[in-house]
Order: structure tokens, then sequence, then C-alpha cells
């Protein structure tokens, strides 16, 4: 006989119980890295209205920039301006000591604009969406 209950958490329920898995991972990772300092990375690219058009996502830890998020609206693509998001980003990894980047895009996303730019894909996963591939790329700064 087991000494333990396992249980799904429903939304709302118990969100203590979340906190205190993510942490208990967090003080793990800390114990075996000697840190956990993820610091903030927010981009924005804003037009003459003050409407928003683009930007990046992310963050960085242990020596690499995370991207999570990069979004140009339909009106701006193909006019550079995701180019200039991600060379800012770069940019800013570098100042942080950062000497990578990894990031994700899907295959109905911007797989060849990634590609072109020096990433290179490190994991597949296909069907993931249905009839789709989601991608994981890095790229090494120099």
């Amino acid at each position: 006989m087991s000494n333990f209950e396992i249980s799904p958490l429903n939304e709302g329920q118990h969100p203590h119980y979340r906190e205190i898995i993510r942490q208990g991972l967090y003080q793990y990772n800390r114990e075996q890295t000697g840190s956990r300092e993820f610091v903030d990375l927010a981009l924005v690219a804003l037009g003459q209205d003050d409407r928003v058009l683009g930007g990046i996502l992310g963050g960085s830890i242990w020596g690499w920039m995370l991207i999570d998020t990069l979004w140009v609206s339909d009106e701006m693509r193909g006019q550079g301006l995701g180019s200039a998001l991600l060379a800012e980003a770069e940019a800013v990894a570098r100042l942080r000591g950062c000497k990578h980047v990894v990031l994700e895009t899907f295959s109905f996303q911007a797989l060849p604009f990634y590609q072109s730019r020096g990433y290179l894909i490190y994991g597949r996963l296909d069907d993931f969406p249905p009839g789709h591939s989601r991608f994981s790329l890095k790229k090494d700064l120099l």
C-alpha cells in the first residue's frame, strides 16, 4: 500500500499547490546550478499612433537568451520588423553575456525566417499540432 494519493487539480483549486510544485523544482535546479536568476526581456515596436506593431518576449538565464514569443502584425510582415526585433534581442543577449539563443516555432509560422538568420534545428515534434510540426531552434552568438 502506498503512502500517497494522486489527484487532478482543477483550475483555481488549491493554487498554492501549483506554486509549491514550481518552487520545489526551482529549488532543486538552484541546488544543481547555483542560481536561477531569470532576467526578463520585453521589446515592443510601436507605430506613430502608439499602436503595437510587434514585439518579443522572453528572458535570459544561464548564458542563454530564451525567446518565448516573437510577433509581428499582419500589416508589418515582410517589412523587416521581425528581423529588427530579433537583432535587438540578440544584441541584448550579448550585453547580458549570453552565448546562445533558443526558441521554438511551428511549421506554419516562421521556420525559414529563423533559419535564414542562422538558427539551427535541434529538435522536432511531428504532428504537434496535428498536421504540423513544432521545431526547437538555437543559435550560437559569436
